[in-house]
């Protein structure tokens, strides 16, 4: 009897020990049951299943459901746990997407026996008795996956197939199908198959190996699209993102990012909230009784993701790629990078993280390179004597104006003060037409609600501080209700401040656990981590704190809160771009960085603006990835401006105070 089996018959046992008498759904006696569902899902490190899990949430909120979810984390056994733990309380009904079939197969085996229903999604067990299965047509997708290689490379060439967990039902129907349907083109080969269990990480690393035999291929074939991005960085890595083709099935957000941005060429448009949804409804049926379907095979036609892309297949047209190398910036774009859908996961094992745990945390940070202190003052000294002129110079101080967080921290701050500052980041300059906006307007927790119906509709975000800003010395559970209440009250973007004394002291994993725990506090909001650099001393501190935050979960890097001196220096900003720069480099995955603080004019700004061409690289000059906290510097970038355009200089009285 192997493991999950003997497994099977404790849980079934612990199962049958409980009974939860039923009530009534709205309280009757005898009416309708009130439906108690538990989800064991196989992954939320993965931003498919993710989206899931937020479709069958909207639709349990809908249907009145009380609706359980569990996280397995891709373990076996932990969804053998959370199914044990579940029988025991006697769900209406039980939702599965295992991560193995055989242990998919345990679970179903335990529920039968405790006579609880079980509905599958996704991937099929191998055994028990489901209620019902769905899932889209695998096969199907993989042929067209295969069609859309083909085209891509003009239906010759080598290509390799990155399948997903061996043994799945949905990865051996989409090999099948990707197989079948590539055999239709006698001029491609396919050199390569190899599993990445539809992973990031393992992906980018088996396409590591896979490069290192096989440098003169077309193509790629990534059974999902995690594992497509991480066949894009370990592209990247050869730089050859873009000259190989890679293929996708899910139609996640992060795919069709990389799909615009050329480094990825097509997916197979899924949608996981659609899946979500439909799961969650039949699973409501099977609890109240009714007969359902066996197996419902979903079509992702009926389900187009949400970025409304027109057809089923979503690929790349064939413009061409424009890659900027001089300093003058294109109009401003939201960079085409993940954010926080980003497989923080993935990206750890890319970078060789061992682990969370202090010492693990201890032998990578303590393991970084030293930064060479004479060095990195003397290139940050010499990048900024370089002279920028005319068009550029003009061009410059208008990206500046738009990368600008106007900031408000004051105990005087009143409702009042806050809509004055943002009249001025919505229109900087109101006598003089093409002003940009601001990037943000940043401000205390308590007064976002009257920043964002000031900034509603106009493209200003809205960043709030929180976790007891600016000392931070406060507890966890604080510094979540601080950055929940900012959330809640409209805050597109939270800028923490770390626990510096933690650091100071070696203990990582408390700074790390807390950026992690704030991360997830978050929610869609972007996550800015304040390091306050004036207290860190050291260079290598400043890279040690920077990869922590990054690694933690962090959107942004940012210097300092602006309340200590010094604050941003122009060579602890290179430490910081060289850190996301090189996390770049080894993951595909791109984080901001936001000095704050002791940046006063245009020249210092254009001297950070170069700084960021040099170090980190032209995509990173855009007010999505770099950031200024300084709103001392805006009027003298407003004065300067009104120089270029109008040929002359105006004094300080022709610009506001605030």
């Amino acid at each position: 009897m192997n493991t999950w089996k003997k497994t099977a018959a404790l849980t079934a046992a612990l199962a049958m020990t409980t009974t939860l008498g039923a009530c009534g759904r709205g309280g009757d006696a005898g009416g309708e049951k009130d439906v108690k569902a538990t989800l064991v899902i196989s992954t939320l490190n993965n931003p498919f299943f993710v989206s899931v899990v937020d479709g069958a949430k909207e639709a349990a909120q809908d249907s009145g459901v009380d609706l359980d979810v569990q996280n397995a984390n891709n373990s076996d056994q932990t969804a053998l746990n959370a199914t044990t733990t579940a029988l025991t309380k006697k769900p209406s009904v039980l939702i599965i997407d295992p991560v193995g079939s055989e242990s998919g197969g345990t679970m179903t085996e335990a529920a039968n026996k405790a006579d609880v229903p079980v509905v599958a999604f996704d991937r099929a067990p191998d055994s028990g008795e489901l209620a019902s299965f769905i899932g889209y047509d695998a096969v199907q997708a993989g042929k067209e996956a295969a069609k859309s290689l083909a085209e891509s490379i003009g239906e010759k060439g080598k290509v390799v197939e990155i399948q997903g967990i061996l043994g799945t039902n949905v990865a051996q129907d989409r090999s099948k199908g990707f197989n079948e349907g590539i055999k239709a083109y006698p001029d491609i080969e396919v050199v390569a198959q190899q599993a990445a269990d539809f992973d990031r990480g393992k992906a980018l690393d088996v396409m590591t190996n896979v490069l290192q035999g096989n440098s003169d291929i077309d193509g790629v074939y990534a059974a999902n699209d995690e594992m497509a991005l991480g066949v894009v960085a370990a592209l990247k890595a050869r730089n050859l993102a873009g000259q190989v083709k890679v293929v996708g099935n899910d139609g996640i957000g992060d795919a069709l990012k990389a799909i615009e941005a050329g480094t990825m060429y097509s997916t197979h448009a899924e949608s996981p909230f659609v899946l979500g949804k439909e799961v969650l409804g039949i699973s409501l049926k099977v609890a109240d009784g009714e007969k359902v379907e066996k197996n419902t095979v979903l079509h992702p036609d009926a389900a187009p993701p949400p970025c409304c892309f027109a057809s089923t297949t979503t690929h790349r047209s064939t413009r061409s790629t424009v890659r900027r190398t001089s300093m003058t910036p294109s109009s401003p774009v939201t960079a085409p990078v993940a954010d926080a859908a980003a497989d923080t996961a993935a990206i750890r094992a890319a970078v060789g993280l061992g682990g969370t745990d202090n010492t693990a945390l201890r032998a990578f940070l303590e393991g970084l390179p030293a930064v060479d202190p004479v060095g990195v003052e003397a290139r940050a000294a010499q990048l900024a004597t370089r002279s920028i002129k005319k068009d550029t110079k003009r061009a410059l101080i208008d990206l500046a104006i738009s990368m600008v967080d106007l900031t408000t921290l004051e105990g005087a701050d009143t409702p009042g003060k806050v809509r004055n500052l943002c009249r001025k980041a919505v229109q900087p300059d109101r006598e003089v037409a093409g002003t940009p906006s601001t990037a943000a307007v940043c401000v205390y927790p308590d007064m976002v609600a009257v920043a964002a119906e000031a900034v509603a509709g106009t493209g200003v975000k809205v960043a709030s501080v929180a976790t007891a800003f600016p000392a931070g010395r406060s507890s966890l559970e604080v510094k979540l209700a601080d950055t929940r209440l900012a959330v809640e009250a409209g805050a597109d973007e939270i800028d923490m401040v770390i626990d510096r004394g933690a650091f100071l002291a070696g203990d990582y994993s408390t700074v790390f656990g807390q950026v992690e725990a704030v991360k997830a506090a978050c929610g869609d909001a972007r996550l800015k981590v304040i390091l306050e650099t004036g207290e860190l001393a050291t260079y290598d501190h400043v890279r040690r704190a920077s990869w922590l935050a990054l690694l933690a979960g962090g959107d942004f890097i940012k210097t300092s809160t602006g309340k200590i001196a010094p604050a941003a220096t122009l060579p602890v900003t290179h430490v910081m771009l060289q850190a996301v720069r090189d996390l770049f480099d080894l993951t595909g995955v791109q984080r901001a960085v936001k000095p704050a603080g002791g940046i006063r004019t245009t020249k210092d700004a254009i001297a950070y603006l170069v700084a960021v061409h040099e170090v980190a690289g032209p995509q990173w000059l855009d007010p999505h990835w770099f950031r200024f906290g300084a709103s001392g510097v805006v009027n003298d970038l407003l004065l300067q401006r009104r120089t270029q355009t109008q040929g002359h200089y105006s004094g300080p009285r022709y610009v506001s105070v605030d």
